[in-house]
Formats: structure tokens, sequence, C-alpha cells
């Protein structure tokens, strides 16, 4: 499957770590691979967010605890399912197929498991050595992730709910690459529209 693996993480996600490797046919590629029994582990956690939430609605009585409840439990177990994420990544890099400053990196079907993703290998400046770039480039980053994370919200009524500085890098070509499609979800066009005019 593998011509070779670095045995170094290059990166470290939420529940998994991402190696590098080179596919047979010589492309770079990224290997996602979640940590062993990470989903037990949050899946436990997920039955103590019922007393979380109780002690939240004291905090905040309009708070609609079942219903709270069942989105995050949804969302985070969506998270664990990397063939899940594998889908909204396709999903994205066709939204943005030829963008002249975005690029979402390209799944690797046939390798991609629900505990292992393997996507295009993409490089470029992380967050830390874009804050030390000149103003006018800080400020252009800052525009291109500003118009990603809301124009998917607004344009294609795709939410990443994952949008931390880790999950995007600068490429040597100047357009921003964006990672990381787990925390993800397809909201109704009408939500969107709330959104936008409540701006």
């Amino acid at each position: 499957t593998f011509g070779a693996v670095e045995h170094r993480p290059i990166a470290a996600a939420s529940i998994g770590q991402v190696y590098r490797a080179r596919l047979h046919d010589g492309r770079d590629v990224a290997v996602k691979v979640q940590y062993p029994g990470v989903a037990q582990a949050v899946r436990a956690d997920m039955q103590n967010l019922g007393m979380i939430l109780r002690l939240m609605k004291r905090i905040a009585p309009g708070l609609d605890v079942k219903a709270t409840a069942e989105e995050v439990r949804s969302r985070i177990g969506d998270e664990l399912d990397y063939e899940l994420e594998a889908q909204n990544q396709r999903s994205m890099a066709r939204i943005f197929r030829g963008h002249p400053f975005i690029v979402v990196p390209g799944v690797v079907t046939s390798l991609t498991r629900e505990k292992v993703i393997v996507s295009e290998f993409v490089s470029g400046l992380g967050f830390d050595a874009i804050k030390q770039l000149d103003q006018a480039t800080r400020n252009r980053v800052g525009e291109i992730v500003f118009r990603f994370y809301f124009g998917c919200m607004y344009r294609h009524q795709q939410f990443s709910g994952d949008p931390h500085p880790g999950n995007c890098m600068l490429l040597d070509d100047h357009r921003m690459a964006f990672l990381d499609f787990g925390l993800f979800k397809t909201i109704p066009k009408e939500a969107a529209e709330f959104e936008r005019e409540a701006q």
C-alpha cells in the first residue's frame, strides 16, 4: 500500500497523530491515525456530559439540556469516524477545486478507513511562522481564513467547527491550505441566512 512511511509523526491531531508517507506511485501523503482506545475513552466521557449540562442549566436556565447533549454527542461521535471526516473533506475539496487562494487537500479514498485517513500531503507555514510575517501578509491570511470559514457556512451551508490555527497553513504559492474536517456539520440554508442577517 505505502512505499514508505516516516516513523516520527509530523503533527498531532486531537484524537490521533499524522505521519508523512509515500505511495508506490510516488505521491506524498499525510496519514492520520487514531490513537488506540481513544474512541472508547471519548464515549465514556460522553456519559458524564449529562451531569455537566445539568449544572450548566443552573447557570443558564434557558438552556435546552437534552438538545445540547444530543448535538454534542452527535458531533463528537462523528469526529471519531475518519471515513465521515474523509467525506466532509472530499466535499470541501470539490467546492474549492481550482480556487485561487484556498486549498483543501484531496483524500485518498482507497486507503481511508474508520480510524485512518489518507490525504494529499501539503507543506507550508504554520500559525507561529505566519505571525512573524509582515502586516500586509498577516492581513491577507486573516481575510482568507475569515472567507473560508464564514464563506463555507453562508454560501455552501458547510460549517467547520474546528477553526483553530493548527488547521491551516500558508503554502509557498501564497495559497492557504485548510485541514481537519472531523467536527463538521451541514446546516439548513435558512439557518445560514438567519446567521448572516444577524450580523
